[in-house]
């Protein structure tokens, strides 16, 4: 059901053809308030938008776990 929530850039229909639509990316919904922004359907496609692209285009779920990781505490690390 979390699927649902989620809205990928290439299943919107677009005149012309985005960078966005063929990177994996989601549509981050507009929001009213502050509050809308923390969400599910805001924030998932935000934070996952936000990842770099080897990470998101991994086919392995070891291997995205493990970079993933190493990016969250690279992040926290330097921040």
């Amino acid at each position: 059901y979390m699927s649902d929530m989620v809205t990928t850039c290439s299943s919107v229909s677009t005149l012309a053809r985005l960078r966005s639509s063929t990177s994996g990316d989601y549509m981050i919904p507009k929001t009213i308030r502050k509050l809308g922004e923390r969400a599910f359907s805001a924030s998932a496609p935000s934070l996952w938008n936000s990842l770099p692209s080897d990470i998101k285009l991994t086919q392995s779920t070891t291997t995205f776990k493990k970079l993933l990781k190493t990016h969250l505490y690279k992040a926290a690390y330097y921040s």
